[in-house]
Order: structure tokens, then sequence, then C-alpha cells
């Protein structure tokens, strides 16, 4: 499986995630049309220099009951080379996929990340312009050759990143479906604003960044895009807790918002396609085979609330006919994102 996706790639690649041992919660809380409710909660621990785990967990109303649980390792440079990721589940955890990266390196520069997860292959590949990073291109190995999924453009102001636009591949050519604006205060970042692709940009979100004293992201504020009303309400709050004995965060991040997996993989002859929604959506759960031909749609436009879902797929397709052996991609997808996953159906 290819490590979870993050909404914005260019501030990962601004900052060391692994150098930030130092966060130690976020809190996320929703609007519900009245008031602040707490709808989920990240906890950050660091066994050791090169380690860090990430847990999510929900809220019932009455306290906090732990979903899942992401084990990272890095290299010398920062960057990911194995990822485990588990599920708790009848009051244990189970680990439900993990995951090697080999990267490669050039001048100092991460060019290639290509991960392994039980046979599957995909590749992140890095190019950069006037030493800044220019593009990140994924694609998976379809067992014959590489299929491109996605890239990720940045655009740059001098020396600073201005906006990030976010494609994807449907197996002939790309189109648009995100940008994100940056926007600079004393050389930090105060806001970002997303556009979602119609026929043209349309304003989708915007996030505002406070600071506390020592320059570290105290809480972030986002609001969401009324096309009704024209213009932005509450969404979301994300508030961050640091450890008073590490060296804090100097900019701010986008957490990874949008999880999408599935387990068993290699599956037969069913497996469970699990996501989490960091707001409510409509959302495509769609899967194609290995060479782009939609074969299943699980969901279509599908009123969800914000949380973690699981759909389950039985290996057939829309005329409910067993499908052969092989790598299939599975995208979920609403006006605000799109991600993607691939799975191995094994007879």
């Amino acid at each position: 499986m290819k490590k979870i996706a993050a909404i914005i790639i260019a501030a990962c690649a601004a900052v060391n995630l692994f150098a930030q041992n130092s966060r130690t919660e976020t809190l996320m809380q929703t609007w519900n049309g009245s008031g602040w409710e707490n709808t989920g909660k990240l906890t950050y621990s660091y066994p050791a220099a090169d380690q860090k785990v990430i847990t999510t967990h929900t809220y019932d109303g009455a306290g906090w009951i732990p979903a899942q649980r992401m084990t990272m390792t890095n290299d010398a440079q920062g960057n990911t080379t194995g990822m485990i990721i588990e599920m708790y589940m009848g009051g244990t955890w189970t680990q439900i996929s993990s995951s090697t990266t080999t990267n490669t390196y050039q001048n100092g520069n991460l060019v290639q990340s290509e991960t392994n997860a039980n046979g599957l292959l995909s590749r992140d590949i890095y190019t950069y312009e006037n030493g800044k990073l220019k593009r990140r291109t994924g694609s998976i190995h379809t067992g014959a050759a590489w299929m491109d999924t996605d890239r990720e453009t940045n655009t740059y102001d001098g020396d600073v990143l201005a906006y990030v636009i976010m494609e994807e591949y449907n197996g002939m050519s790309w189109s648009n479906y995100m940008k994100t604006e940056f926007n600079y205060s004393s050389g930090r970042i105060d806001y970002t604003e997303t556009y979602i692709w119609d026929t043209d940009w349309v304003q989708h979100q915007i996030m505002y960044n406070y600071y506390d004293g020592d320059g570290s992201v105290s809480h972030q504020h986002i609001q969401v895009w009324n096309s009704g009303s024209s213009m932005y309400e509450d969404g979301q709050m994300w508030y961050h807790t640091y450890s008073s004995t590490s060296v804090r965060e100097d900019l701010a991040l986008v957490p990874e918002q949008i999880e999408l997996d599935n387990y068993p993989n290699p599956f037969n002859p069913e497996t469970t396609i699990r996501f989490t929604l960091p707001e409510d959506a409509s959302v495509t759960l769609s899967v194609f085979n290995a060479r782009g031909r939609l074969v299943r749609t699980l969901e279509r436009e599908s009123p969800l609330r914000a949380g973690t879902h699981t759909v389950q797929w039985d290996g057939r397709d829309d005329a409910h006919t067993p499908l052969p052996t092989g790598i299939y991609i599975y995208r979920l997808s609403s006006k605000a994102f799109t991600r993607v996953g691939r799975c191995l159906l094994v007879k």
C-alpha cells in the first residue's frame, strides 16, 4: 500500500516530519451549527529517534476510543522507510498492513521512493527546479509496467511556495482536481486556501494558522465554502499540544487527514476497504482494473459523516461476475479530493 496520502506534499517537503518530535496530541473539533464538538484525536509518540507512532481516536460522546495506529520508521534524511498500520478490534490491536520503502537520493535530494506492500509496488518520483521541489509523480506497478496515478506540481514566488496543483491520471490524460494557495505573514504560513476543479477553480476551504510565543502552531481554524451563501463557514478546529522538552515546530503543517486502505491484501474472495473522512462529504468509491477500466462502483455520491467507514468488495464487477486474479485500483473521490489505493486479488 502506498503511504497514506497527505493533502499537501509541499508542506511535508518544507519541514522534516521526524525532526518534529515535540507534538504529542492534536484534538479535532467540528462545528455542529451551534457549537464545537469533539470528533477526533491524534496522539503522537516517539519510541526511537527514527520512529514515530500516530494513534487515531474517535469520540463516542462519552470518551475517546482508539481506532487506528500507524508506526513509521525513517532514514537519516527523515524520509519514511517502513510503515505498519494496525486497527483496534475487540480490545486488541490487529495489524492490517505493512510496507517497506526504498528511497533514492541525488545531490542530497530525494528523487525516488519505491514502496512494497505485500508485493504491491508503488512509486513516487520527485523532480527539482533551481534547487526546489517542482513535482511529485505517483504511479503503481500493474505487474507489467508502471502506471501513473497522480501528481502534484509546486509553483514558487521567489524562494517561498506560492501554490500547489494536484492532478489525477485517467489512463489517457491528466486532469486538475485540487489547488492550494499559501499565504504568508512574518515569514510563516498565515493561511492556506484550497480550491477544487469544476470547469474552473472553485473555492472549497480555508485554513488559518495560529502560533504561540515560541513560533509553534497552537491551533488551526478550518472554514468551508458555502456556495449558497457565497461565504466561508466554520468547519473544524485543530488544537495541538507539544512536549516541553523537545525542539518545537516553526512552520504550519497540514496533518494527514484522509486515510484509505484495505485488508486483507492480497485477498480472496473478499476485502474490506476502509477510509477516514475529516469532515462530512458525499463520496464515490470505484474499482478499476490494471488497464484503468472501471469494473465496480461501490459507493456513488453517498453522503457520509466525518469518521471511519468500511465497504466490502467481493471481487466481482457491476454485473456480479467474478473478476480474474490481478491488481485492482480503488479510488475514493468527492468534490474536494481524490485518493487512490491498490489491492491484489488472488484466485
